[in-house]
């Protein structure tokens, strides 16, 4: 059984509950660096440094983290690659380019963030094309054959096979939703 958190997003007024757990793996978006408080940054940086040393290799920076020099993050166990996904979804330049952004935001940019949630709450969940490619891709890369990603938010967990002609193999792909799981794998 593994323990997974993804996408906690903590310091935000959408935090869900966190705890360490020895052995767990954190999957990004742990901390919102990006859009917690502009006075919170400071703090909110420290507690993501405290859970990072904690966990060791098995934390992953995701993109509200805020940075750059993680994007290449990830943990293997047993054949499963395990990432955060903005790369995957997004493509390595808009991801670079949303590690980015400013850290922290004022009341405005909070309010529109939650304003966009509410709307990306209403769409189905789909990856395209181009991302289960992407992510055939980092499974060669790291010679697995399972990867389990966060990043998008989909209402329940999403566990698909795909075929990549690319590589003529087939994939096993995990989407997690927001918060804690536990995984056989």
């Amino acid at each position: 059984m593994q323990v997974v958190y993804t996408d906690i997003h903590r310091e935000t007024k959408y935090e869900m509950e966190l705890e360490f757990e020895e052995g767990a793996i954190y999957l990004g978006d742990i901390f919102d660096v990006t859009g917690c408080k502009k006075r919170r940054v400071k703090k909110t940086l420290k507690k993501r440094q405290k859970l990072k040393e904690l966990a060791g290799e098995n934390y992953i920076d995701g993109n509200h983290e805020g940075h750059i020099e993680t994007i290449d993050d990830r943990v293997i166990k047993r054949k499963t690659l395990y990432r955060h996904g903005d790369e995957e979804f997004w493509g390595r330049k808009k991801a670079i380019k949303f590690r980015s952004k400013k850290r922290g935001k004022g009341f405005i940019g909070r309010y529109m963030s939650k304003t966009f949630d509410v709307f990306r709450m209403l769409k189905p969940f789909k990856m395209s094309q181009e991302a289960k490619e992407r992510a055939a891709d980092s499974c060669v890369r790291y010679n697995c054959h399972t990867l389990c990603l966060g990043h998008n938010h989909p209402h329940s967990i999403k566990d698909f096979t795909f075929y990549s002609r690319k590589y003529d193999r087939t994939f096993r792909f995990i989407i997690l939703p927001r918060g804690r799981h536990e995984l056989d794998l």
